[in-house]
């Protein structure tokens, strides 16, 4: 080892030495900033949850019942010669009655299963499919967040490998704040198996953004270029 580099790593070692194990006091739970609020009632999360979701560059829409929302999709799929969709299984979706209604237009819904075949042609094939659909376990307003998990029927293809991601969220789902969420799932008695029975949670903000060392931006290279989000009543 030459002198210069034994030189440098006493000095590091020194400094580390010298620096006390935790130089702040650990901040209490009361003394925690909170993420930023979404104020008022239900019908107040959604605008501000569609107001970040449109500066992030996605879309969003509500329907005021479960009918409303199956029609508006239908109608939607038809003008837009949609034949084949990646989702999650038919009975995971919120939306009753869609995977059905699908099913009678003629449209394929394709359920991924790695484990059916060859993987790469497996994703080879769903990556040509241009639409995912899938449900959500919690949409945060403050972020315009949806939370995601993954594990059998959940399979988070449906929300990653194709150029557009819808999400069918029921009113009951929004929530202002993870806080909010969170409470609710403690609240419920399904905190712990929440996050213990899923195989991935997935946070998802907007489009999929990627960023090279010039900071140029560029939309859907590592996942949907196109998020939309679809409330509606549970009526």
């Amino acid at each position: 080892m030459s002198e210069a580099r034994r030189r440098i790593l006493n000095r590091l070692h020194q400094a580390l030495r010298a620096r006390p194990p935790f130089p702040h006091p650990p901040v209490l739970p009361h003394q925690r900033a909170p993420v930023t609020h979404a104020v008022g009632q239900r019908r107040d999360w959604l605008a501000r949850f569609g107001q970040e979701l449109e500066q992030l560059g996605g879309k969003w829409a509500y329907a005021e019942s479960i009918a409303a929302a199956r029609l508006s999709l239908l109608t939607r799929f038809q003008s837009e010669g949609i034949r084949r969709v990646v989702t999650w299984a038919p009975e995971r979706l919120p939306l009753p009655g869609l995977p059905e209604a699908l099913i009678s237009l003629g449209i394929e819904l394709i359920t991924p299963d790695l484990r059916s075949g060859v993987r790469t042609d497996i994703l080879k094939e769903l990556a040509e499919v241009e639409l995912g659909i899938t449900g959500a376990e919690a949409a945060l307003a403050n972020t315009a967040t949806l939370v995601l998990r993954s594990g059998p029927g959940f399979s988070r293809l449906a929300s990653l490998i194709t150029p557009r991601h819808l999400a069918l969220v029921p009113m009951s789902r929004l929530y202002p704040n993870p806080e909010s969420w969170l409470a609710a799932l403690r609240a419920a008695g399904h905190a712990s198996t929440f996050f213990t029975e899923a195989s991935n949670i997935v946070l998802i903000s907007g489009p999929s953004r990627t960023a090279d060392i010039e900071m140029t931006l560029t939309l859907g290279v590592h996942g949907p270029r196109q998020v939309e989000v679809l409330f509606f009543e549970e009526r």
